[in-house]
């Protein structure tokens, strides 16, 4: 499907490796923007997750990251078709080359992982699926750079990197906030996303935790994902 139709917006994927999936739906759904007024995508991609960010908040001008150039192109065409293009902003770049003075108050990735599997023959695809484009600790690092110090930080992985990426977001300054284990059917756990913050001196160390069911044991989606992405979809799920 060359171009996915949301209920407000539109998004043209024909020239990036990777489309629409689950994992933006979820991760965009999750993802908190209230009072948050400067967002960061990081490897935005198509820019889904920046569209449905700027849906949920009004106010919130967004910087968009891609480093692989077409799906910057599928991006900016979409920034710009979106009832929202004043305030989204497409960047062709390595996040980790990106130079600012900014303190962003939300930023949120889906970021490319499979790192121990085989790689795609498509370059494309092997930049977005693999982490050596954008290594997990370098990517922390960053992040706690350029994160306000009352900002968010909001992140989906594979479920079996959870405790190395608590432990990388620690390490640098960042504390666990909230905790979601993406279920693809019932008691079969395939994602995870973690909300981060910068740590305070009163900061409490328990994470909320929470599951979300995107499918039932038919195959038929979850009441949870139908009524999370109601706002998104254009039709009945």
């Amino acid at each position: 499907m060359s171009v996915f139709q949301f209920k407000y917006f539109s998004v043209n994927q024909s020239r990036s490796a990777l489309k629409v999936g689950t994992d933006a739906m979820v991760l965009g759904t999750l993802i908190s923007t209230d009072h948050k007024r400067f967002g960061l995508d990081i490897g935005s991609g198509t820019g889904v997750l920046s569209l449905m960010v700027a849906q949920k908040n009004a106010e919130i001008r967004i910087d968009a990251v891609e480093l692989e150039l077409e799906s910057y192109s599928d991006c900016t065409e979409n920034f710009t078709n979106s009832p929202w293009r004043n305030r989204l902003n497409a960047i062709p770049l390595d996040f980790l080359e990106l130079k600012t003075e900014k303190k962003y108050d939300l930023i949120f990735t889906n970021p490319p992982f499979f790192e121990n599997s085989q790689e795609n023959k498509g370059i494309a695809k092997t930049m977005a699926r693999h982490t050596k484009s954008l290594p997990l600790d370098l990517l922390f690092k960053k992040v706690s750079k350029i994160l306000d110090t009352a900002g968010s930080f909001w992140i989906i992985l594979p479920f079996s990197t959870e405790k190395r990426a608590i432990h990388l977001a620690n390490s640098v300054g960042l504390i666990l906030i909230d905790k979601c284990t993406i279920e693809g059917k019932p008691a079969q756990a395939v994602r995870i996303v973690l909300h981060f913050q910068q740590v305070t001196k009163d900061e409490s160390t328990h994470a909320n935790t929470h599951t979300f069911l995107i499918r039932n044991a038919d195959n038929s989606y979850s009441e949870q994902y139908k009524e999370a992405t109601a706002e998104f979809h254009n039709r009945e799920v």
